[in-house]
């Protein structure tokens, strides 16, 4: 029976600390990453996170802000990974995924995304999506060697059609 070990992030360090203490009443052992964690903790916990150190884990979850990058997080031991709202730049929303998903991964993780139907969230990763699959449009196009031409007209018209907002 595999142990689901949780990786949750935030982009917001108020909603990560009263997340916190949600899951300390349940008697949870948390671990917070964020601009604020003292170096020496944060190497603690990266390296007891990773439970191929043999330790005894000292956490349950890990919760942390979006702002740890550039820290060597790598959270290899995670089996699930949860967005508690997500980050609008697909570069650091990818780069928090990727650090469940990375060499010496053992387990399969699963990401949950929550999003509040028929919000700003909701409109946000639409507006993203369509942002990203325009880009791969746009760079399969130039792979195959056609001219693209792009006009201040052609890109009124994306807009007025609702293909680009």
């Amino acid at each position: 029976f595999p142990v689901t070990i949780l990786a949750v992030f935030s982009q917001f360090t108020a909603a990560i600390n009263a997340f916190a203490d949600l899951l300390e009443d349940h008697g949870l052992r948390v671990a917070k990453l964020t601009g604020k964690t003292p170096k020496s903790l944060r190497q603690e916990i990266k390296r007891n996170f990773f439970r191929g150190s043999g330790e005894e884990p000292l956490w349950d979850i890990v919760l942390c802000n979006y702002k740890t990058g550039g820290t060597g997080l790598n959270l290899t031991d995670a089996t699930a990974i949860h967005i508690i709202d997500e980050e609008w730049n697909p570069g650091k929303r990818d780069q928090a995924y990727a650090r469940t998903d990375r060499i010496g991964q053992t387990e399969e993780n699963d990401v949950y995304v929550y999003r509040i139907p028929a919000s700003v969230d909701t409109w946000m990763a639409n507006t993203i999506h369509r942002k990203e699959r325009m880009v791969s449009e746009f760079s399969d196009t130039l792979t195959k060697d056609k001219e693209v031409e792009v006009t201040a007209e052609s890109i009124l018209d994306a807009i007025k059609t609702g293909e680009m907002l």
